[in-house]
């Protein structure tokens, strides 16, 4: 089937919070799998940072409605979710040097902020979780959960279902 072909129950709606959840696990997945094969030789380190470049645009762009055929915001305006974004980060905005915080000022540029941060999350998780002996894997599991709830609230601004 070709993608413009999807019917809208295949494209994802990023305003469901579980939806955000599985997009998180999506992008820890996948920068897992890079930092492995980095270790495992297979993979240069310039070719993980460009593929990480592109992984956090293409992230980007879809929680700025700007890749439809993937996902779409069904119930938030992008521009709104940038601006909250940008409330959100205001501090580490207003700390970056006056050259890299004019990057991050144009419509998307929060958003795009944001993606980094998480970015810098699950790398940060990957380097704790390298640490650990076999035994821990479910506290991992764990820990990796609610890595991505915390980013998939934040995203759609919302709580995450608690399971009684």
């Amino acid at each position: 089937m070709k993608k413009s072909e999807k019917t809208q129950q295949e494209i994802a709606d990023l305003d469901d919070i579980r939806v955000m959840y599985e997009f998180c696990f999506m992008f820890f997945e996948h920068v897992s799998e890079q930092h492995v094969n980095v270790v495992s030789g297979k993979l240069s380190p310039e070719d993980a940072a460009n593929d990480s470049t592109s992984l956090v645009a293409w992230f980007s762009a879809a929680l700025d409605g700007k890749n439809p055929e993937v996902a779409v915001r069904s119930k938030s305006d992008p521009n709104q979710n940038d601006q909250r974004l940008r409330e959100h980060f205001a501090k580490e905005l207003a700390a970056l040097p006056e050259e890299d915080a004019r990057h991050f000022a144009m419509p998307g540029g929060a958003t795009f902020f944001a993606v980094l941060m998480f970015l810098k999350d699950v790398m940060e998780t990957l380097e704790e979780l390298a640490s650990h002996a076999e035994e821990k894997i479910e506290g991992d599991a764990r820990e990796v959960h609610e890595l991505c709830v915390e980013w998939a609230e934040l995203f759609t601004n919302q709580k995450f279902p608690q399971v009684a």
